[in-house]
């Protein structure tokens, strides 16, 4: 998943296909964009972390990231929705 973030902020073309699928895409919908590009996701990479929150977390909640965006999970899949 960290990888497929990673391409879709380098690549224009392809985070407009992602906006395209919509607000809310179906998982399988973006499984099967990520293998157009070479990448393999599962559903198990859009599932929520269990458990307590690192400090880092906790302070990207509380505070956010440089660019002010607040950062709940480092894989988040809807990162690229803005």
């Amino acid at each position: 998943m960290k990888k497929f973030l990673e391409v879709i902020e380098e690549n224009p073309e392809l985070k407009e296909k992602l906006r395209a699928l919509g607000e809310k895409p179906a998982v399988s919908a973006i499984i099967a964009l990520a293998a157009q590009y070479g990448m393999t996701l599962t559903e198990a990479d859009f599932a929520a972390p269990k458990g307590e929150l690192s400090e880092d977390e906790l302070e990207a909640v509380a505070g956010g990231n440089e660019e002010g965006d607040c950062l709940i999970w480092e894989e988040n899949p809807y990162a690229w929705w803005k």
